[in-house]
């Protein structure tokens, strides 16, 4: 006689429940719970398997808090808190907390002023009744950094932060200082509003190595008299780590000269003459990589390509015997479109990357109007002229959105730089690794030549190399009636 559904159910779940604790966590940690509002399926099965995920203090080590429509009395809140509670206390380890703004994430009816005021005081509650539990700490608009001081008494695991900072009413002998975080590394200051620097100075700990100003207060980003105090703050000599994405002004302002000796890792976007002026007083010994980004508007266009030179003189001033610098990526800093001018010349990039010839990663991201010939040509290897060749160490290059990619100087550049590891390695050259097309034009014989190079990469491996050609787009043509869109991808396996 054939068993029945409800025999089979049976054996199944008799199955499961054989399943050892130990193996079910490892199962449970592939999806771990990270919002009240969405637990994991899991937990919710049978009470064996609750009981198993609730006393494992490793999959609760990240909770998100939003705010619930059913939040709507105080009863609700009390449930709320509750259950938060009981969150925390299942991790016995540090917990990243991230919380949301007064919104709903799911449809568009907006929360009442009830609902907003039981949320924000649950939260609030919750961080600081636990505020020696957060390992990372992302906090909604709702809470300014101006109120941290007088709200929370010490991050004992705090390691990053990111929090809003804004107007500073305050008088700078009323500034209240940071709390006690002795761990807090990387900070995240979002400036919706316009901060004095003063305001920032006891605000950045000592302690901070990675620091984030980012949502500048208008189109052009931090005013001069911004910057000029922010350059003197002395945490600043603690960084290795700074990404300022929105610097802005229009015309040239002279900035103090500023020593950063640790920083290693730099990420600036703004103005064009706010990043020439930027980078004109820059002195970063330590720099490793450094991601440059033009802002789509930048006023009347009267500025030049300013930032050419301040980035030469910045290479020279900060690497007295050899460059160190290792990655370098441009955003729009090249010809963005026809009428508007180049933060920094084709020209000026071929003396750029010749000064900093340890570079093993270029990343190149144009608007389409870049003279893409000419820097196929500055790219390019020329084995003939070893002693005027550019970046020897190229490892990885990434490009997106050039235009007329054309099959000859592109593949002249790629010939130059790759070649199956049967053949003779050009002396004293790298071999490129990694190429990445994001958004550019290509020609069909141009596709074929790079399908060759993939094909070749794959006869190399089965041999036993180890660098190879991966076609990382997996059918990713998308062809439209003016152009076909390629992404192709050589990594190190």
């Amino acid at each position: 006689m054939a068993p029945t559904a409800g025999t089979l159910h049976r054996r199944e779940a008799c199955a499961l429940n054989t399943f050892p604790p130990e193996l079910l966590i490892q199962i449970f940690a592939i999806r771990p719970p990270q919002s009240i509002q969405f637990p994991p399926n899991y937990t919710q099965v049978c009470s064996r398997w609750r009981s198993v995920a609730y006393t494992c203090p490793e999959l609760w080590t990240t909770l998100t808090i939003e705010l619930l429509p059913a939040l709507k009395t105080k009863a609700d809140a009390a449930y709320f808190e509750e259950a938060l509670t009981s969150w925390v206390l299942r991790s016995r380890s540090n917990i990243d907390l991230t919380v949301y703004g007064p919104f709903f994430r799911e449809g568009w009816d907006r929360p009442s002023e009830l609902q907003n005021r039981l949320y924000g005081k649950v939260n609030r509650k919750i961080i600081v009744k636990f505020s020696n539990k957060w390992r990372r700490l992302i906090t909604p608009y709702a809470w300014d950094a101006h109120n941290f001081p007088y709200s929370l008494k010490h991050f004992a695991a705090l390691e990053e932060l990111q929090v809003a900072v804004g107007t500073c009413l305050l008088s700078t002998s009323n500034h209240a200082t940071f709390p006690k975080a002795p761990s807090l590394f990387k900070l995240n200051l979002d400036l919706p509003m316009s901060p004095s620097f003063a305001c920032l100075e006891s605000l950045i700990p000592e302690t901070v190595g990675d620091l984030t100003l980012s949502s500048a207060p208008s189109m052009f980003g931090v005013s001069e008299d911004f910057m000029r105090g922010f350059l003197q703050l002395e945490q600043l000599q603690n960084l290795t780590h700074m990404d300022f994405s929105w610097v802005g002004w229009t015309t040239p302002h002279v900035l103090s000269s500023t020593v950063l000796p640790h920083l290693q890792e730099l990420t600036l976007g703004g103005t064009i003459t706010a990043l020439g002026d930027f980078l004109g007083v820059l002195t970063l010994p330590s720099l490793r990589k450094l991601s440059l980004s033009t802002s789509r508007f930048d006023g009347n266009g009267d500025h030049g390509p300013v930032v050419g030179p301040a980035l030469i003189d910045l290479l020279k001033r900060s690497y007295r015997d050899k460059c160190g610098l290792l990655v370098l990526s441009l955003t729009w800093m090249l010809a963005r479109d026809i009428n508007s001018g180049q933060a920094i010349t084709l020209e000026a990039l071929c003396h750029i990357l010749s000064a900093a010839s340890t570079i093993t990663e270029l990343h190149i991201h144009s608007e389409g109007h870049t003279d893409t010939a000419r820097l196929m040509e500055i790219l390019r290897y020329d084995g003939l002229s070893p002693e005027k060749q550019i970046l020897p160490h190229l490892k990885s290059f990434s490009a997106e959105s050039l235009s007329d990619l054309d099959q000859g100087y592109f593949l002249d550049f790629i010939y130059s730089r790759w070649w199956p590891d049967g053949s003779q390695p050009v002396v004293g050259v790298s071999k490129l690794e990694k190429l990445i097309l994001s958004g550019c034009t290509l020609t069909e014989k141009t596709r074929e030549q790079l399908d060759t190079c993939y094909n070749e990469a794959w006869e190399d491996m089965a041999a036993g190399s180890h660098i190879w050609v991966a076609r990382g787009y997996e059918g990713l043509y998308k062809d439209d009636s003016s152009s076909a869109h390629c992404m192709k991808k050589v990594m190190n396996e």
